[in-house]
């Protein structure tokens, strides 16, 4: 048992440079977590670490889509630098990023899960080992949750929710099968080898909604704290559209129930993979060394205010505040932050954890205070971005990922992108500030919302235009301005000759 606020050290004698490893399971939501507040879901392994070490009340994403979240969170820029908006378009070569750093700095990078953050020709620079779908044995299945069964069939009330069947074994589960693969390379690494940055990118409990057993039935759907409604006053009606090409105001409440219920028995799996994970550190003698970190790319509506999965313009807390908790050596235990941070510290933090330089240009701040006990800064702003706009709209059209789901109406997606296809201003450029005390949204097509967080914690009651909060509307909206002013580009590496050539053939 480690006392709240010592600091975890090394062992007498032990100078080796620090390990890494990234735990990160797609759209989990901070406030699905017990060590965050949940009031009923287990997960002990998640409140291991922020016992053990420091855990950031709110961490904000910088985009709530899978690719261009971890485009930033490797690279420390904002979408809008990235370039990054859906998930078709991915770091690349010529752009810096946290793993070629590390491995530039003399690290082993060991990759198993999923992709959507590099393009293929960053994998050689960045990745010494990468294994996204590990080998299983012959006469065992690897399911991921897109082979579930639909628990209603597509065109019946709830048939679009995303709602499955559960589905295999826990030992069956793609992601046990990752986390298995890791655990194998951990036991099997060399006496004396390289430091190591290990990256776990899961695939749950991303939507659709589906476990092994026996997660999927863990929670009673009527054990659940109240959800968020819907058709709440004053709330942007974008979601009332997403609602009705998922069919969900077709399909009777206690569906949503389920849906959440399910949502965090994947989470609880989850936990038990990341024990498991705990488990084979401490075997190999490596907690010790070994800087661990727990995060997720995004959140997930859950059936909260009547939604499932998540959509670019959308800047809720249950989607852009993710679970940030750091354990390791000279990691304070039992630190609770309360300022905001953006997740893109992650790149800056590491990097000066372990004394590596960053070489290319960014926005993001080093947490390594935070992590020795500090406060952190109570007047930071954190920020977020979203949505194509009307500039990307050929991003949707033939040949594309989102067009080749518009032409198949059976497909899980298929809701969102012909919501966004029939109704541009769905997918309309979003920016979001938030501060400690109150968050603003603001979509210059389409509507937008602020909240006082203070008395508003969910975010239920859209005060945007309200004359009572004129004066913090104003200096949101400056703060947004100055952001974008101070943001707006970085300058590229390559030095030109201002002289081009003298002679130029055909």
């Amino acid at each position: 048992m480690i006392a709240k606020n010592s600091v975890i050290g090394y062992r007498t004698g032990m100078q080796k440079k620090l390990n890494f490893v990234f735990f990160m399971p797609d759209s989990l939501r901070a406030d699905v977590l017990a060590c965050y507040g949940h009031p009923l879901v287990q997960t002990p392994n998640y409140d291991r670490l922020a016992r053990e070490g420091t855990l950031f009340e709110q961490s904000i994403c910088q985009y709530p889509v899978c690719g261009p979240s971890r485009c930033s969170m490797i690279t420390g820029l904002y979408p809008h630098n990235t370039a990054c908006r859906n998930n078709q378009y991915f770091i690349q070569a010529s752009q810096g990023n946290l793993f070629t750093s590390l491995k530039q700095a003399g690290y082993h990078v060991e990759w198993h899960g999923k992709n959507d953050m590099f393009a293929p020709d960053v994998f050689p620079q960045a990745v010494s080992r990468c294994n996204q779908r590990p080998q299983v044995l012959e006469d065992r299945p690897s399911y991921d949750v897109h082979q579930a069964e639909r628990i209603v069939p597509a065109g019946e009330p709830g048939g679009r929710s995303h709602l499955c069947n559960s589905l295999g074994t826990v030992e069956d589960f793609g992601d046990t099968h990752r986390v298995n693969s890791a655990i194998s390379w951990l036991e099997n690494r060399k006496q004396g080898a390289k430091p190591f940055a290990l990256y776990l990118p899961l695939e749950m409990p991303h939507s659709p909604f589906t476990a092994p057993e026996p997660y999927y039935a863990m929670y009673d759907p009527d054990d659940l704290p109240p959800l968020r409604p819907y058709d709440l006053p004053n709330k942007p009606k974008r979601l009332a559209l997403l609602r009705k090409y998922f069919e969900l105001d077709q399909m009777p409440d206690d569906m949503l129930r389920k849906i959440n219920a399910v949502y965090l028995g994947m989470v609880s799996y989850t936990d038990m993979l990341l024990g498991r994970l705990l488990d084979s550190l401490e075997a190999q003698g490596l907690m010790d060394s070994t800087v661990v970190v727990a995060l997720s790319d995004h959140g997930e509506y859950a059936g909260d205010f009547g939604m499932v999965t998540k959509t670019a313009g959308s800047h809720e807390d249950l989607l852009n505040r993710v679970p940030f908790i750091w354990r390791g050596p000279g990691i304070t235990a039992g630190h609770r932050v309360e300022a905001p941070v953006e997740l893109f510290d992650l790149m800056a933090t590491t990097l000066d954890l372990c004394k590596v330089p960053c070489t290319h240009p960014h926005f993001a701040r080093v947490l390594t205070p935070q992590l020795k006990g500090a406060a952190g800064d109570p007047d930071r702003a954190v920020f977020c971005e979203g949505g194509l706009g009307a500039v990307n709209r050929h991003l949707c059209g033939p040949g594309t990922l989102e067009g080749g789901i518009l032409e198949d109406p059976d497909n899980f997606y298929y809701p969102p992108y012909k919501c966004i296809f029939d109704h541009p201003e769905v997918d309309a450029r979003t920016v979001s500030v938030q501060t400690l005390t109150h968050k603003l949204v603001h979509r210059p097509e389409d509507e937008s919302e602020l909240y006082d967080l203070r008395i508003d914690p969910q975010e239920l009651c859209n005060r945007f235009n309200d004359p009572e909060m004129a004066a913090i509307q104003q200096k949101l909206m400056q703060r947004l301005t100055d952001w974008l002013i101070e943001t707006s580009d970085i300058t590229p590496d390559t030095v030109f000759p201002r002289q081009g050539p003298k002679k130029v053939w055909d």
